[in-house]
């Protein structure tokens, strides 16, 4: 009697962990994630904020569609001397400083097209711009940096603070699922 549960048992532990197999390996033939070719320092462990570049320099960033293998994007990040993206503006003055995520800091972007550049563009480079966003940043980061003064000498004095941001990163912020935001769940 007993052996016959524990056959049923490990034959039902045997099928779950079949179809989970399965199951994975479905997902991954028929919606592979994209493959990111990072360049070492160019996301380490950062304490404040959780991650972010290592050292100033030209990182070569790459993401390639795991499936056929064509180039999504193929780009270099310049990262400046305060290891922030680099944006050509004036030196100096009241700085307009944009915090974000991988939107706002450009993605798959030159550095001439990110949105802070463009910005800086449009005011004539009279304005001090700052790209202080970073890829998979959400509120909790952007509020963090805030308290713990980790801008302060870039952000003296500013002029304005602008915080891009998306509904779903109420959701991933906040640890909860189902949290509505603008009335529509998510």
């Amino acid at each position: 009697m007993t052996r016959g549960r524990l056959r049923n048992a490990c034959l039902s532990l045997a099928s779950i962990v079949l179809c989970a197999s399965a199951l994975t390996a479905y997902s991954v033939v028929a919606d592979p994630s994209p493959i990111d070719i990072l360049p070492s320092g160019y996301r380490v462990a950062r304490p404040v904020i959780g991650w972010g570049p290592e050292h100033p320099g030209v990182f070569h960033v790459a993401k390639l569609d795991r499936g056929s293998g064509r180039v999504i994007f193929d780009v270099d990040y310049t990262i400046d001397e305060n290891l922030t993206r680099k944006v050509v503006s004036a030196t100096e003055g009241p700085a307009a400083a944009f915090f974000g995520d991988s939107m706002t800091f450009g993605v798959g972007l030159p550095d001439n097209q990110t949105l802070p550049q463009l910005f800086a563009d449009e005011t004539g480079h009279r304005v001090r711009v700052l790209n202080l966003a970073i890829s998979g940043f959400g509120p909790q980061q952007f509020l963090r940096a805030l308290e713990t003064a980790l801008h302060d000498k870039l952000l003296t004095p500013a002029l304005s603070i602008v915080y891009l941001t998306a509904p779903w990163h109420a959701e991933r912020s906040a640890c909860r699922r189902g949290l509505h935001v603008s009335g529509s769940a998510l």
